[in-house]
């Protein structure tokens, strides 16, 4: 005789294993497709890091690039500066400028620009400025009066509708003044 054996289950054990089976399953479905979801996430943001530091890369390699076309041109430039051609203005006559500069009569306009030119034998001062007719004679006359000033020369002069004038200076300072001879 052979003897079977049956596992009795019971409709209603067969349909509560059916739904463990089945929830057991959902389960399973729903963990794996989370996992799925995270793993593309990550790997898009991954991505995204990726192309994001090549930019990084590429922008540093420009920038350094950049420096050192820089550093090049400053070091080029440095070595075309001639230092014999620069010249020392004694600091009692470079007062003196700037004490006759402080003391124009400048109530109605301003000094908009003042150069500093050195060339073979003369340093050149140039201003340049607005202001009104009157002011303007004011500083001329006052500049007339200066020991220290070689030349003036009235390089521009525009007078405006309102009265007012711009204009630019050139003031000539010999050399041997600014070596203090």
């Amino acid at each position: 005789m052979s003897m079977k054996q049956e596992v009795n289950l019971l409709p209603w054990r067969l349909y509560a294993h059916r739904q463990k089976c089945h929830q057991m399953l959902f389960t399973l479905l729903a963990i794996m497709l989370a996992t799925g979801i995270y793993h593309q996430i990550i790997s898009t943001k991954h991505k995204q890091n990726q192309l994001q530091y090549h930019q990084l890369q590429r922008q540093q390699q420009h920038i350094e690039q950049q420096l050192a076309k820089s550093q090049q041109q400053l070091h080029q430039l440095r070595q075309q500066a001639n230092p014999q051609s620069f010249s020392v203005i004694p600091v009692q006559q470079l007062e003196q400028i700037l004490s006759t500069i402080q003391q124009f009569p400048l109530s109605q306009g301003e000094l908009t620009r003042l150069l500093l030119e050195h060339n073979a034998q003369q340093l050149t001062l140039i201003l340049q400025g607005h202001t009104s007719h009157q002011e303007f004679n004011a500083i001329e006359q006052q500049l007339h009066q200066q020991l220290w000033l070689q030349h003036l020369e009235l390089t521009d002069f525009i007078t405006h509708p309102d009265q007012s004038v711009q204009f630019e200076l050139s003031l000539q300072i010999t050399h041997e003044e600014t070596n203090g001879n």
